[in-house]
């Protein structure tokens, strides 16, 4: 019986474990089914149950998909911890990172993106919380991670660049975004907040 999955089909599962029906259920470790399973990148953690005469639970606990990247001509679907868990040609609701140095050989389902990324995924997680905090995190679509002295937001719906700089202040900077895109709709333009977070400007692109 397995439990917990959403996006992985139960008999993947059943077949990842290698469990064969009709065998005595204690001939299995449990060790050995958790590490079959692990190789699907969706699952995080896999709780293994004896329960007598003849079951096995296995309950799921699945990784998420947060953000994504481009890579070739689709997309590297990725979870908060920075693991590749899909490559595909649709993409998602989700925001795109841009300026990634994982090499792109790397870029496989199960890997995790390179110690760099990972350190600067770190602070995206900081900015989207704060943007969730402020109930503006699905404003955004895009998210350059090149420079970490100056993070780029993309609101696309909203028209706007925004030019966040460094990690500090955030929940400042994000009421000075929710005041420009109010006072500035459907104008397209950059909002300034990398240079002094007392005096940001919005300019209007030409």
């Amino acid at each position: 019986k397995v439990y917990g999955n959403e996006k992985i089909d139960t008999n993947t599962i059943s077949s990842l474990s290698k469990i064969q029906i009709g065998e005595n259920i204690f001939r299995t470790s449990k060790k050995d089914i958790q590490n079959y399973i692990k190789q699907e990148p969706y699952v995080e953690n896999v709780n293994i149950r004896r329960k007598l005469p003849n079951i096995i639970e296995i309950n799921i606990q699945e990784r998420k998909p947060s953000y994504m990247i481009e890579y070739l001509n689709n997309y590297a679907y990725i979870n908060n911890q920075g693991y590749i868990l899909e490559i595909v040609s649709k993409e998602q609701e989700l925001p795109l990172l841009e300026g990634i140095k994982t090499e792109q050989e790397q870029i496989q389902e199960g890997n995790r993106l390179c110690m760099e990324d990972l350190q600067k995924l770190s602070d995206v997680l900081q900015i989207m919380e704060s943007a969730t905090s402020n109930e503006i995190n699905n404003w955004i679509s895009s998210i350059d991670i090149t420079n970490t002295d100056n993070y780029i937001l993309k609101l696309q719906k909203h028209k706007k660049i925004v030019h966040l700089g460094d990690t500090s202040d955030l929940s400042t900077k994000m009421l000075w975004i929710i005041e420009f895109s109010e006072k500035e709709k459907n104008t397209q333009g950059e909002i300034i907040l990398n240079i002094d977070i007392d005096k940001p400007i919005f300019r209007r692109n030409v």
